[in-house]
C-alpha cells in the first residue's frame, strides 16, 4: 500500500518487472504510480529514409537512446497527441539485424536498423519502440487478488499480465499448462480449436521418464485424441470498474476467459477496438469468452487506427470458427461516440446470443454501424 497515486512512485531503473506474484492468495495492491527511466520507447521526425535505416530527429525530452534494438515504429499525431489514425495509420514490427544497434548520427539525431524497407517518409512523426521484456505486474495462478488505485504511466511489456487468476478485481514461446489437481481442462481438435469435444477433471498428475511429458489421469473418462489443443476452463470471475483507457496503440481491453463484467469505464481513441474478444491460437490464448456484460461504459472515438477491426465492439476469433463458440454477450446502457474513422459499433464474426439494449449512439458515419456475420440469436 502506498500513500497515494500522486504520492508513492516506484521507478523502474532497467527491464525489469515491479511485481511479480505467484500462487498467492489475498494479495491487494494499491494507492501508487508506476513508471520507468530510461522509456522503452522515443519519439521524433524522421530526417532522414533509406532502405536500411531511418535517420529521426529526437524531440525532447525523449532521449537519443543508443546501443537499443528496435522491434517497433509507428506513426504518431503529435496535434491530436495518438497514434496515427485514418489514412496515415501504419506501424511495422520487426526482428532487428542482430549485429547493428541504435546509433548517434549527430546531436540530437539517432539512426534506426532496419530489417527491410518500409513506407515512412521524411518528415514523419514517429514513436520508436525498443525490446518487448517485463511487464510491470505480472500475476499467475493466484487467488482473490485486487488492484486498486495505481497507476501505470509506461512498461517495457504489457502493464498487467494476468495468467489463470481468480477472483480478480480491478479498479481505477510454448510452455506446459501450469495445473493442478481438481482442475477442469477441455479439449478441441487442430480443425476445430475452439469447439471443444471433451472435458475432464484432473485426478492426478505423475512424471514419466520423459523430461517433456507427464501423466495425467481424470476423475472421469474423457474424449482426447492424439495432437488434440488442452485449455484450463477454471476461469475467473473478472470484474472491472471506472477503469480509463486513453490514445492507446490498439485495443483497450483484450477479453479471453469467462464471466466478465466491465461498468462505468471510459474508452477514448483507441487505435484499435475498445474491446477486443478474441481467443487466439496465433498467441496461444483463450477460452473463448462466455457471459460478457459490458454494462454503463462509454466509448469515444475508439477503433480508428492501428489494429482496425470492423467495430468498436469486436468479436473475432483468430482463425475464426464455423460454429458459434462465443456466447452470452451483453452491451447495454452505453454510449457510442464514433469518430470519423470508426468503422462501425459492433463486428460480430462469432457469437451465439447477443444483446444490444438501451444504448445511445452519435455518429455521422454513412457506413454500417453493425456487421454481423456466423452468428445468430442476437
Amino acid at each position: 500500500m502506498g500513500e497515494g497515486i500522486d504520492q508513492t512512485y516506484l521507478i523502474g531503473y532497467n527491464e525489469i518487472t515491479i511485481f511479480v506474484a505467484q500462487k498467492s492468495q489475498g494479495l491487494k495492491l494499491t494507492s501508487s504510480s508506476i513508471d520507468y527511466n530510461p522509456l522503452h520507447f522515443t519519439a521524433g521526425y524522421i530526417v532522414n529514409v533509406d532502405d536500411t535505416f531511418l535517420d529521426v530527429q529526437v524531440v525532447p525530452p525523449h532521449q537519443t537512446d543508443v546501443g537499443r534494438q528496435v522491434q517497433a515504429i509507428l506513426r504518431y499525431d503529435p496535434t491530436q497527441k495518438r497514434p496515427a489514425f485514418g489514412s496515415d495509420t501504419y506501424e511495422i514490427y520487426q526482428t532487428p539485424p542482430t549485429d547493428r544497434n541504435t546509433t548517434l548520427v549527430e546531436s540530437g539525431i539517432i539512426r534506426l536498423p532496419l530489417s527491410s524497407r518500409t513506407q515512412f517518409r521524411k518528415g514523419d512523426p514517429v514513436v520508436v519502440r525498443y525490446g518487448f521484456r517485463g511487464h510491470t505486474i505480472y500475476v499467475e495462478d493466484s487467488t482473490d487478488l485486487s488492484v486498486e488505485s495505481i497507476t501505470i504511466y509506461t512498461s517495457w511489456g504489457m502493464g498487467f499480465f494476468i495468467v489463470r487468476a481468480r477472483h480478480l478485481q480491478v479498479k481505477n514461446s510454448d510452455v506446459f499448462i501450469n495445473f493442478d489437481v481438481g482442475t477442469n481442462l477441455e479439449f478441441s481438435s487442430n480443425q476445430e480449436p475452439f469447439v471443444v469435444h471433451g472435458n475432464g477433471l484432473v485426478a492426478s498428475i505423475s512424471s514419466t521418464n520423459s523430461s517433456d511429458s507427464r501423466k495425467i489421469s481424470f476423475t472421469n473418462p474423457v474424449n482426447v485424441n492424439v495432437n488434440d489443443w488442452a485449455c484450463g476452463t477454471d476461469t475467473p470471475l473478472l470484474t472491472i470498474r471506472n477503469f480509463t483507457v486513453v490514445n492507446n496503440r490498439a485495443r483497450g481491453v483484450l477479453l479471453e476467459t469467462r464471466n466478465i463484467d466491465i461498468r462505468q469505464s471510459l474508452f477514448y481513441r483507441t487505435s484499435g477496438p475498445a474491446v477486443l474478444i478474441q481467443p487466439s491460437m496465433y498467441w496461444h490464448e483463450g477460452p473463448e469468452a462466455r457471459n460478457v456484460s459490458l454494462i454503463g461504459n462509454i466509448y469515444m472515438e475508439n477503433n480508428e487506427g492501428i489494429a482496425q477491426g470492423k467495430g468498436v465492439i469486436t468479436i473475432l476469433p483468430d482463425p475464426v470458427d464455423l460454429i458459434p463458440i462465443i456466447n452470452d454477450i451483453r452491451i447495454e446502457s452505453s454510449s457510442f461516440y464514433l469518430g470519423l474513422s470508426s468503422q462501425g459499433l459492433l463486428q460480430s464474426d462469432n457469437m451465439n446470443s447477443l444483446h444490444l439494449t438501451g444504448n445511445y449512439i452519435a455518429t455521422n458515419m454513412s457506413t454500417p454501424l453493425i456487421s454481423i456475420c456466423n452468428s445468430r440469436n442476437i
